[in-house]
């Protein structure tokens, strides 16, 4: 690809390194300390096409959000179903 990016504070980054891509971090500045965090993943299968795609952080962001409550939903959906139908639970308030 022969690109080199700076990601900017609150930017999201997706790079799949593929067959014949190298990758690398470094601060470009001596001033200011780098926070930020990179998951790496496993492909099923090696040599894979080099991909690469930035995000504003909304995109990121909302499907997380709307994940955490769905999952904080159903947790108290879950609970009330407890409390409601276990028999050890019931008379006390």
């Amino acid at each position: 690809m022969g690109n080199g990016r700076t990601i900017e504070a609150g930017d999201v980054q997706y790079m799949s390194a593929g067959r014949g891509v190298l990758h690398s971090e470094f601060n470009p500045s001596a001033e200011e300390r780098v926070h930020f965090l990179q998951i790496w993943l496993l492909p099923n299968e090696s040599g894979g096409a080099p991909l690469y795609a930035e995000k504003a952080p909304w995109v990121a962001i909302f499907p997380g959000v709307a994940i955490s409550l769905a999952v904080f939903g159903f947790n108290l959906l879950g609970d009330s179903l407890r409390d409601a139908l276990d028999p050890k639970l019931r008379g006390r308030s």
